[in-house]
């Protein structure tokens, strides 16, 4: 009776190692905890309007933003060369050089 004890408890720490585990690697990856359901939303103000994108992922989200900025950087900042860098990086440039645009950039949970 008692190594039976001794065998469910074993098991219930494995249990739990690999319920951490799952998680840490999710986390890395930019996924939410299992049961959660989230959501990436951001938004770009600019003359001519409000655009609105969505992903999976925050790396999903700024691939996203990344393709606009990548679109209007020689009009909107023709003094200055695109940096290498991220994609977050790169946005973030953007929107801090050509000032009369902004971006938001939220998880939302589902």
């Amino acid at each position: 009776m008692g190594r039976n004890k001794s065998d469910k408890s074993q098991r219930a720490k494995q249990e739990q190692k690999d319920k951490l585990a799952v998680a840490d690697r999710r986390a890395k990856c930019g996924l939410p905890p299992e049961g959660k359901e989230t959501a990436w939303v951001g938004r770009i103000e600019h003359r001519h309007g409000t655009d609105t994108f969505a992903s999976k992922t925050r790396a999903g989200l700024y691939g996203k933003l990344r393709e606009y900025v990548d679109s209007w950087w020689d009009s909107e900042i023709p003094h200055d060369p695109m940096p290498k860098g991220t994609d977050e990086e790169v946005v973030e440039a953007y929107f801090t050089l050509c000032e009369h645009e902004g971006y938001e950039a939220d998880e939302v949970e589902l």
